[in-house]
């Protein structure tokens, strides 16, 4: 899921843990947000309390890591297992349940999912080319229950979705991401 997008420009300044943003350091701009940038190695982070560690991925053709973490039985990126375990008990907080869909996804398994949904020329639903999807990274979260914008789930996120640095693919309800791509 998700569109194509490009490389961005490299952060600066955030640190680990900045939670204005919860933007980690050597990640690139991104559409609304931010991502992760080519060969960095961002596998030391570690999982958050109420995740399970899922192992390290290295991206075979961007050469980035970072380590999963299970959530809900869905692999994350470490990098926003503390927040994606904050935005799902905030809503609960409210009534609203978010429970997570599909996430994380390797290169082959994008690879898989582009035949299948891009043929003659179009995507049906869109679909990133593999090396450009977030759910690549761990950082896309498809949620279950947010099948259109009429679903609480969706309200619930477009509602509150930014203050934690998710944003939602337009063409998507249930797909969020830290660049809305």
């Amino acid at each position: 899921n998700g569109e194509d997008e490009g490389e961005g420009s490299p952060s600066q300044s955030p640190s680990p843990g900045d939670v204005s943003t919860g933007r980690p350091e050597n990640t690139v701009d991104l559409n609304k947000g931010w991502s992760l940038q080519k060969g960095v190695d961002y596998s030391t982070a570690a999982c958050a309390p109420g995740t399970e560690d899922a192992g390290i991925y290295t991206h075979p053709v961007q050469g980035f890591k970072f380590r999963k973490c299970n959530y809900q039985g869905k692999p994350v990126n470490a990098l926003v297992s503390a927040t994606v375990i904050s935005m799902v008990e905030a809503a609960k907080a409210e009534g609203t349940t978010l429970t997570l869909g599909n996430s994380f996804r390797s290169y082959e398994e994008q690879q898989a999912v582009y035949a299948r949904n891009c043929r003659g020329g179009s995507c049906n639903p869109p679909t990133a080319t593999p090396g450009a999807s977030q759910h690549e990274r761990g950082l896309a979260i498809d949620f279950n229950a947010c099948s259109t914008r009429a679903t609480d789930c969706y309200k619930w996120l477009a509602k509150n979705a930014a203050t934690y640095g998710y944003y939602n693919l337009e063409s998507e309800p249930w797909h969020w991401s830290m660049s809305g791509y």
